[in-house]
């Protein structure tokens, strides 16, 4: 899950990369398929959509858009913009460290 997401951002890093109203478009700012080859800008749901992650990462980006901002991760992408969009996918990633720390350290219990 944290590859996936971190693929996902590395994807959308560059503004250029980054797309709304559309899970992707190519170069000419046509809708196409987020995995065509032709693809060359995604939305925070397209670029995650590209990794074929599990249904629990796309989790954590609609956990984090809920906790940050109170929306969806498309309202988020097509209304509050590029910097949102970097700021739910490093949040999303934060939650996902903390989980993971969590479940690997909860076998000691309370008296460590």
């Amino acid at each position: 899950m944290l590859s996936d997401l971190t693929e996902a951002r590395k994807k959308i890093e560059n503004k250029v990369n980054w797309t709304k109203g559309a899970l992707a478009k190519d170069m000419r700012n046509r809708v196409v398929n987020m995995l065509s080859p032709n693809a060359c800008k995604w939305c925070a749901l397209g670029a995650i959509g590209t990794t074929f992650c599990p249904e629990s990462t796309v989790e954590l980006l609609r956990q984090s858009a809920k906790e940050l901002f109170d929306l969806r991760v498309q309202d988020v992408n097509d209304f509050l913009g590029y910097e949102a969009v970097l700021v739910m996918y490093d949040h999303a990633i934060e939650i996902y460290k903390e989980e993971e720390c969590t479940i690997r350290y909860s076998w000691r219990g309370t008296d460590a």
